[in-house]
């Protein structure tokens, strides 16, 4: 077989959304790290170097409606379609740069660092509930109990959304971004749609509460941006982008905990080096990032004629970075299907990269940072009790994760911490 038909065989196998993709990924790397796919009519971009360029060019952008039409005939008949082709990361440069600076006047790092308290306070709450929940050794699903509650408790005291409303949040931000997926049925698109229109008609009710009662959130901030003289945000796009906010901010981080967790169970002397070092949570963050992202792969088209690898790639073409394959590369990651929270070398691209890079990676690694540290310390017999339910596709992770405690460590500073309602993290509830 040649090369060519091995990485041809490759990409069949990861249109499939295959649980595993890394072997897929390492052949395709290793036949044909620069591919052009002839069913998709794109670049497939499988080495780290090579990725990194492409999300970091001033040659290429991200893609515009013509691409989208194209695609997918009819999208913008299509609520969820809408949103996922035209919120920030699929703004054009000028666009994106111009909403990007209106954020980051009310997305400010003093208001990051002030939920630090907080983010502790919960963890320790939630691993309280986590305890209670698996005494007696029973099994308890970690991603339900934490995983979703730590993240979107979080983003919501940040955007301004009452956490009285919360669990309604579960899973319809997974149904929307199933439209991103390489296939989509009629089915999928339909639940995407109606979760999407239900999103839209709790947020627009949002805003219109927090500018009649303006508050020290991130939604209230958005709308001073959105009422002030000059340049401003646009009624669509403040709605666009609280929603993309609020998504991003517990979606990406809540898989991260449940296969972060997962690698560290499955490998107890690894588990043991945080127990012991709670130094290594950076270390440990970093490889939960880089050994299985929640997004494995983002799209974009060149400008003009762009070198990437050993391929001219002709302007106009659609290139896609394979994220979940860059953050594998073997020669940047030495042995990079081993989870070692020791390893060093670059950052992972989970969060992307040049002028589209994560707005919320700093908050994202902060929370994550927190709960291993805590989670390590407080359990250090827990164990994986049963396979979990694993999300394939353009978003990936785990949807529950069941685990046993076995013994918790003695911990009284713990039970001072407060639950998912601590007043730090509670915000006025919509009249």
């Amino acid at each position: 077989m040649s090369d060519l038909d091995k990485a041809a065989a490759a990409v069949r196998t990861l249109a499939g959304a295959p649980a595993d993709p890394f072997p897929a990924y390492a052949q395709l790397r290793d036949a044909a790290p620069v591919f052009f796919d002839d069913s998709m009519d794109m670049y497939l971009i499988s080495r780290y170097e090579d990725c990194h360029r492409a999300l970091s060019s001033p040659d290429v952008r991200v893609p515009d409606h013509a691409w989208h039409d194209r695609i997918m005939p009819g999208w913008q008949e299509h609520p969820a379609a809408v949103w996922c082709f035209t919120s920030l990361p699929f703004e054009g440069h000028s666009s994106h740069a111009r909403i990007r600076r209106l954020v980051n006047r009310a997305f400010t790092r003093r208001r990051v660092e002030s939920l630090v308290p907080a983010i502790q306070q919960v963890v320790a709450g939630l691993l309280d509930t986590l305890e209670e929940h698996g005494a007696d050794n029973a099994v308890v699903d970690l991603q339900d109990v934490v995983g979703f509650r730590l993240p979107v408790a979080v983003i919501a005291s940040l955007v301004g959304v009452p956490d009285t409303d919360l669990p309604r949040f579960r899973w319809v931000f997974g149904d929307i971004l199933r439209v991103m997926d390489l296939v989509v049925d009629d089915s999928t698109l339909a639940r995407a749609n109606a979760a999407m229109v239900e999103v839209r008609d709790y947020f627009t009710e949002l805003l219109r509460y927090r500018r009649d009662h303006p508050a020290d959130d991130l939604a209230s901030g958005l709308l001073a941006a959105c009422d002030e003289e000059g340049d401003r945000l646009t009624e669509e796009e403040l709605l666009s982008l609280v929603i993309l906010l609020f998504t991003a901010g517990f979606e990406t981080t809540t898989l991260t905990i449940g296969t972060g967790t997962s690698a560290l169970l499955a490998d107890r002397d690894q588990y043991d080096l945080l127990r012991n070092d709670p130094s290594l949570v950076a270390g440990a963050v970093s490889e939960a990032l880089r050994w299985d992202c929640a997004l494995h792969r983002v799209i974009r088209v060149t400008d003009q004629p762009v070198q990437i690898g050993d391929v001219a790639v002709p302007g106009g073409s659609v290139i896609a970075p394979l994220l979940g394959a860059a953050n594998r590369d073997p020669q940047v990651f030495e042995d990079p299907d081993r989870f070692d929270i020791r390893r060093s070398g670059p950052r992972p691209l989970t969060f992307g990269g040049g002028a589209y890079v994560c707005l919320g990676n700093a908050l994202a690694q902060t929370e994550l940072e927190v709960y291993f540290a805590e989670l390590s310390r407080r359990f250090p017999h827990m164990e994986l009790a049963d396979e979990p339910e694993r999300r394939c596709g353009y978003v990936r992770g785990l949807d529950t994760l069941p685990v046993t405690l076995g013994r918790p460590a003695v911990n009284p500073a713990a039970r001072a911490g407060s639950d998912l309602s601590c007043p730090h993290l509670t915000a006025q509830h919509i009249g």
